[in-house]
């Protein structure tokens, strides 16, 4: 408002999101994504940080085991496909891939880093998926990935 061009992190917007889902679908974020994702592809455990009222943040505070975040990159891996089950469009996934919606370039992949050391890693040309979480306090898990990467030249 000042005339100066700044930018600020928020998680603002996730958690807009969050509670339109909740207002249209009439189920909170965390039961959506149940039904839709978490289930379909067999997640073992999951849980959503929530706000006072009870709705899931939605951009932060999701736990869940790095052998069901691997399944998220596989999804994208084989064009938003579980095994059989289409989870999202094709056409999604092409342009999250396109446009670093989410996932960054990282060497010949992309990745996406979490909070307090969770990350993902996807290369599309050695169709690999990869995730760990790696608590450092300094939140620099992303020389890890460069590690990844150097090791599947």
């Amino acid at each position: 408002l000042d005339g100066k061009k700044t930018s600020r992190y928020t998680d603002a917007a996730y958690y807009l999101i969050s509670r339109v889902v909740s207002k249209i679908s009439g189920e909170n974020l965390d039961i959506f994504l149940a039904k839709r994702l978490f289930n379909k592809t067999n997640c073992r455990e999951f849980a959503f940080a929530t706000c006072p009222q009870g709705y899931p943040i939605g951009a932060t505070g999701l736990y869940i085991r790095s052998e069901d975040v691997v399944k998220l990159g596989r999804i994208y891996l084989d064009g938003g496909k579980y095994g059989e089950t289409q989870i999202i469009s094709k056409e999604w996934v092409d342009l999250v891939l396109e446009k670093g919606y989410e996932l960054n370039r990282s060497g010949e992949g992309y990745a996406k880093g979490g909070m307090r050391g969770q990350y993902l890693y996807i290369n599309l040309k050695k169709n690999v998926a990869a995730a760990w979480h790696s608590y450092d306090p300094n939140d620099e898990t992303w020389p890890m990935g460069d590690t990844l990467h150097a090791f599947l030249k």
